[in-house]
């Protein structure tokens, strides 16, 4: 499988993105309208779901109760602009069980996640999919520049299952969680706790080196300007290598860090 092909930012309110996949071509559309938005409100509150996952890990908070998939307008642009193409990529690289020989290219590089300027509007991650055997918790950490404290943690799914293979469904593509508002020189980071529903307490980042195992355990994808889509393995070792066990996309800010266009294939 050769690697995804980055691509440069095209100045285009609907822009058209590709990736390599073997020797094929897939293309989405991120923006100018056209992805199915079935059920979206596109006006109103955020709507939260009923069934909420009372489990928590390390003592950790949730960032926020999980609101209903395109339950307030600007879910509901994510839904049609966004969400297309994000599980298309899931689809055309992340399927179960079919190794990414490609993650190499795909390693997040830090800056994706750091806030240049304060955030014009709360960060938000939203589910994209889970193809995992193990009931994982999906949580984020925040600390500013320069500081020497680790920085908080915080849950963000505490049970990362739609029922694609075993377990419960609680969550649904499109779900999303509201982090809240953060200040420039915020740097962000995004790890799950392996089967913590089930005791599990293995926990994997986006730093190799703090992996139980020493290697990379999260691929990442840069959509449109300003989303930036996670894929995470959750095995030892690296296991099936699918990368697809708790799949999201955060919702971070217009400065993704500088010059985001070269820090992760699109």
């Amino acid at each position: 499988m050769s690697a995804p092909r980055s691509l440069r930012a095209a100045a285009a309110a609907s822009l058209t993105l590709c990736w390599l996949v073997g020797p094929t071509t897939v293309e989405a559309d991120w923006g100018g309208g056209g992805g199915d938005c079935t059920g979206c409100v596109c006006e109103g509150d955020a709507d939260q779901k009923d069934v909420q996952s009372s489990f928590r890990v390390f003592g950790m908070n949730i960032a926020g109760l999980v609101q209903e998939s395109g339950s307030d307008q600007r879910a509901c642009e994510f839904n049609q602009e966004i969400l297309p193409g994000a599980n298309a990529l899931v689809e055309a690289n992340l399927k179960e069980g079919v190794q990414f020989l490609a993650v190499g290219v795909t390693r997040l590089d830090e800056d994706a996640l750091y806030l240049l300027r304060d955030s014009d509007r709360p960060v938000r991650v939203y589910f994209i999919n889970e193809g995992a055997g193990y009931r994982n918790t999906l949580g984020y950490s925040t600390s500013l520049a320069g500081s020497t404290s680790p920085g908080s943690r915080h849950i963000i799914f505490p049970d990362v299952s739609n029922g694609n293979i075993g377990g419960p469904v609680i969550l649904q593509n499109g779900d999303w969680v509201e982090l809240g508002d953060f200040q420039a020189g915020t740097q962000f980071e995004f790890f799950i706790v392996r089967d913590a529903v089930n005791g599990g307490r293995h926990v994997f980042t986006n730093k190799d080196h703090l992996n139980p195992d020493g290697i990379q355990h999260l691929a990442a994808w840069l959509l449109g300007d300003r989303y930036v889509l996670l894929g995470f393995e959750d095995l030892l070792n690296g296991g099936d290598l699918d990368y697809n066990d708790v799949v999201c996309v955060v919702d971070l800010s217009p400065d993704l860090g500088p010059g985001p266009q070269g820090l992760l294939p699109r």
